[in-house]
């Protein structure tokens, strides 16, 4: 016991000294129609490391259209920037002492946010940006697709590959050659496009024969092809190797968790497996990994979990004790235990229930009761009249985006007296970052913070141990539910076709 005590001190003293040693980039991003208070949250490092990158990790705030962040940066990394309704999504590579300035307008009809760069690696960060592997992956699946289809021998497929991949460097090569970026910006950039490029023929070769795959590309590789090719690719882009360890987590862990797969099946050769006693059921395979990967992969998964409940909660718990047990100094659990540590701590508690008016900012709370069953909280706060619901979380990046249509969806509630209700899923502790969402999209209406200890309750109605979000449904006047399942507000006019439909029935 003494011994492991040691260990552990020795590892917080080498924690904090490498993160207090660990050099800074610094991010300024402007935006001159932001909402002063608006959250702009970083999937970063959490050390300084960039094998230790964390999910919603830290934030900045814009205030005066402007954010400030400073990173912890030893080497080279990518940090990737949630989108909100002021920023896209940015996947950045960053190095020590960098200083990048984000030009953000927004203009046109759509008012979709347009973003330049200014500062170290401008280029560079531009590039990445407009790159068709990250943000138009489908295109790139479908050339992939089109390269397996029309091969002819293994040596000349695996040329068309590398050929392939060597047009999407393309652009990064001449940057380099014309100094334009760092060399250590570029050597990062290469390793994540190769690193992206594996997980993307992978996927390719897993899916072949599903329909969106299947319909378009005759691929006739046999068994044997495919084998070499897989071979070829976890050889050369090896997830495993020191070369790839400082590529985005997401990345590198999804790639360690297809090669633990392969090994598993025969396919490529594995070490002895370090059993930690971390997965159950089919993830027992990446017990192939090394414990290092497989801390990064439990951790990814588990912050994962939390954040979009794919799981039950006694599952996420057990998994997390299961970690503990294991790393008992890593840097994640300092995350974690924010998340499994449930008591609050700002001042809007869990099943808060209240209406909010955007006309004058203001948040009447209503009640504090737990959600025993939907149908009879609908019938008691909306007697007589047809609800609309809407399911969602603050971590929710697809709920989000549904709310650029809010002020359709709201018109039309008014038009047709129809009460809206905005039922959240959050973390019970997440109360008052629940209250600033509500405000940022102006959600008009009612509000529950359900929590998403409310699931049990829910799965009555959708037959889902845990129920994909957003969601919509609609009660008619008499509390009575009528859809369990309805269009997102993107796809408005179905939408409103079907709640027309269902309550003139």
């Amino acid at each position: 016991m003494r011994r492991q005590s040691v260990y552990i001190l020795l590892y917080f003293v080498l924690f904090f000294s490498s993160y207090s040693s660990a050099q800074q980039a610094v991010i300024i991003g402007k935006n001159t129609n932001a909402k002063d208070g608006t959250e702009v949250w970083f999937y970063q490092s959490i050390d300084g490391d960039p094998a230790n990158q964390a999910f919603m990790y830290e934030k900045a705030v814009f205030q005066n259209g402007t954010f400030k962040k400073s990173l912890p940066i030893n080497s080279p990394m990518m940090v990737m920037i949630n989108n909100n309704p002021y920023i896209p999504k940015l996947r950045l590579i960053l190095t020590p002492g960098d200083s990048l300035h984000i030009n953000i307008t927004q203009t046109g009809a759509k008012n979709q946010p347009v973003v330049s760069f200014e500062g170290n690696n401008a280029k560079g960060q531009q590039y990445f940006l407009s790159s068709d592997l990250y943000n138009k992956a489908y295109i790139i699946e479908q050339k992939i697709a089109q390269i397996l289809a029309e091969a002819k021998g293994n040596d000349r497929l695996i040329l068309s590959l590398e050929q392939f991949k060597n047009t999407l460097l393309a652009e990064l090569s001449t940057l380099k050659e014309n100094k334009a970026c760092s060399e250590d910006f570029c050597k990062q950039a290469t390793r994540e496009i190769e690193a992206k490029f594996l997980l993307t023929v992978s996927n390719v070769i897993s899916n072949r024969n599903q329909p969106h795959i299947k319909d378009h590309y005759q691929i006739k590789l046999s068994d044997i092809q495919i084998q070499q090719l897989y071979k070829y690719l976890f050889t050369k882009y090896d997830p495993f190797s020191e070369q790839y360890r400082d590529v985005f987590i997401i990345t590198r862990t999804e790639n360690a968790v297809e090669k633990c797969r392969l090994i598993d099946k025969g396919i490529l050769e594995g070490t002895a497996r370090n059993t930690l006693g971390l997965w159950t059921g089919g993830d027992k395979v990446r017990d192939a990994a090394p414990a290092e990967l497989q801390e990064k992969m439990l951790a990814t998964n588990l912050l994962f979990d939390v954040n979009f409940q794919t799981k039950s909660n006694e599952e996420i718990v057990n998994a997390y004790l299961r970690f503990k047990e294991a790393f008992p100094a890593s840097p994640y659990n300092k995350i974690l235990n924010k998340y499994f540590d449930q008591s609050s701590t700002g001042q809007i508690g869990p099943y808060t229930f209240g209406e909010y008016k955007a006309k004058d900012n203001t948040f009447e709370i209503l009640s504090t009761d737990s959600l025993k069953d939907l149908g009879d909280f609908v019938k008691q706060n909306f007697k007589g009249k047809p609800v609309l619901i809407d399911f969602w979380a603050t971590w929710c990046a697809p709920c989000k985006k549904e709310f650029s249509n809010a002020k359709l969806v709201q018109d039309y509630s008014k038009k047709n007296n129809l009460a809206l209700l905005y039922l959240s899923v959050d973390f019970p502790k997440n109360g008052d970052g629940w209250i600033k969402d509500i405000e940022l999209y102006q959600l008009e209406g009612y509000h529950y913070l359900i929590t998403n200890n409310s699931y049990p309750v829910i799965s009555k109605i959708t037959n889902q141990p845990v129920m994909p979000i957003p969601r919509y449904m609609l009660y008619n006047k008499d509390g009575k539910l009528v859809n369990n399942n309805l269009p997102w507000p993107s796809q408005s006019e179905q939408l409103f076709k079907e709640i027309d439909k269902l309550l003139n029935e």
